[in-house]
């Protein structure tokens, strides 16, 4: 693969941090990232907002979406948890499964953490249900993971969740450019659980979420995306003719 790419007219990516790793190899070839959109049929603006994807809670309320594996970093989830407690009450709902599910839910039970575990749930109104009592997603895996984007993340801004965050790359920039969450790592789990612990989650926070989500994942995004990749492969076919 990598001894072809500077042959192509155009390289697309799934994600910058993955553009960034190839770009060795391609050198001055145009290069877009595309985000792939959330498949599921996208709902009035309306509806994230209002209700109790607007209420306050006494607890901090927070999600796990997708598979528990061997990747997520369980032991640092627990430890931020923990961290959390310390400040203010914490409830975990858990959406997935896998192969490390008793693993994360024996560690929970061990640190005094408040957790409900729904298993898969693929019926969307129900997911959403559940994401929408939350005001938080968790999005944490293994240092050693490389990814920029995961499809939980994109999931968790579709549904107007804050992210707490430790994946680096563009989800990282994300939180920092629309200021949607928290990136931690290894040593700030104090600093970023009493931050945490302190901030009541707004609608006006929820909105900021669902901007990054529009403005990144939603289907208009995708088609600006690929008009761009479309012009740019234009432009080579017409060098190409005139040559």
């Amino acid at each position: 693969r990598n001894k072809y790419l500077k042959y192509a007219d155009l390289i697309i990516t799934e994600c910058n941090l993955y553009q960034s790793k190839l770009r060795e190899y391609f050198g001055d070839v145009p290069a877009v990232t595309v985000y792939w959109p959330r498949e599921a049929e996208e709902r009035e603006e309306t509806a994230f907002l209002e209700g109790e994807a607007g209420e306050a809670h006494e607890q901090v309320m927070l999600c796990y979406l997708g598979s528990i594996n061997n990747i997520i970093d369980i032991d640092y989830m627990v430890k931020l948890l923990t961290c959390i407690q310390k400040y203010k009450q914490v409830k975990l709902h858990i959406i997935g499964d896998g192969e490390k599910k008793d693993e994360l839910l024996v560690k929970l039970k061990t640190a005094g953490i408040s957790a409900v575990f729904h298993g898969s749930v693929y019926e969307e109104a129900e997911k959403m249900k559940v994401l929408h009592s939350c005001d938080y997603g968790l999005n944490i895996m293994k240092p050693s993971v490389c990814v920029g984007v995961t499809m939980k993340s994109v999931d968790y801004m579709y549904a107007g969740l804050r992210l707490i965050n430790n994946i680096q790359g563009d989800t990282w920039q994300m939180i920092e450019e629309y200021g949607i969450g928290y990136n931690c790592c290894l040593g700030n789990a104090e600093a970023a659980a009493e931050k945490i612990a302190g901030e009541t989650v707004s609608k006006e926070d929820k909105a900021a979420v669902r901007q990054c989500y529009r403005e990144n994942f939603s289907g208009d995004a995708y088609g600006k995306a690929m008009g761009e990749c479309l012009g740019i492969i234009e432009e080579a076919a017409d060098k190409a003719e005139g040559n």
